[in-house]
């Protein structure tokens, strides 16, 4: 949790000298990511302790919550290749 005696060591130099204004641009291109996908990580885990996200689950279980998780973050497949996926492998096992 940066408080504002740290960002203020860091902004107070950028004023006087160049190489400061280099060390805060790389402060906010590493701290704005990071930040969006803990608050992201956080919403997702929320609505899944809510039981708010059991409709986007393809699977039952902890195997839909990692998927759900998964296609939040950009990690895994998303919900349509699951889903044609899923119904392929029906069709193919009735068949």
């Amino acid at each position: 949790p940066w408080k504002w005696r740290h960002l203020k060591s860091v902004i107070v130099p950028s004023v006087q000298s160049p190489p400061s204004m280099l060390k805060l641009h790389d402060f906010c291109n590493r701290a704005i990511p990071t930040a969006y996908a803990t608050i992201k990580g956080f919403e997702v885990m929320r609505a899944l302790r809510k039981g708010q996200a059991r409709p986007w689950c393809l699977q039952p279980g902890i195997r839909g919550e990692v998927r759900l998780v998964e296609r939040a973050f950009g990690i895994g497949p998303s919900a349509l290749t699951e889903a044609m996926g899923m119904l392929n492998h029906h069709f193919a096992a009735a068949a």
